[in-house]
């Protein structure tokens, strides 16, 4: 079972420029009772994944730079990435099974576009 990790500010692009696939980027404050909300379906969803991305949490509180570099205005933000590039924006409030089906969905169609 894989949980989710959390990446500190000054290690963030390293961390998703090094890891093996694509990473979901969970960008939430500890003060959003949203953020908390999302918490359970995001460790769900690294478990089901865990052979195709790694999920990730970034606390904007201790690097409000990462939010003003990646356009954030709100939490919670949940951004895919892969080596390092921004590869779409999900919508923080679909189901988990929702969630979970456009995952599969740009993963599908992104290994495509790289030829794999």
């Amino acid at each position: 079972m894989k949980t989710v990790s959390e990446i500190r500010g000054e290690a963030f692009q390293r961390a998703i420029q090094a890891a093996a696939g694509p990473v979901l980027a969970h960008f939430y404050t500890s003060w959003s009772a949203q953020c908390r909300i999302l918490t359970p379906s995001l460790e769900a969803l690294a478990s089901e994944l865990e052979d195709e991305l790694q999920v990730a949490k970034v606390n904007l509180d201790h690097c409000p730079e990462l939010a003003r570099g990646y356009g954030i205005n709100d939490v919670p933000t949940l951004i895919l990435f892969d080596n390092g590039v921004p590869i779409a924006s999900l919508d923080a409030w679909m189901s988990p099974q929702q969630m979970k089906a456009q995952l599969q969905g740009l993963l599908a169609d992104y290994a495509t576009q790289r030829g794999n």
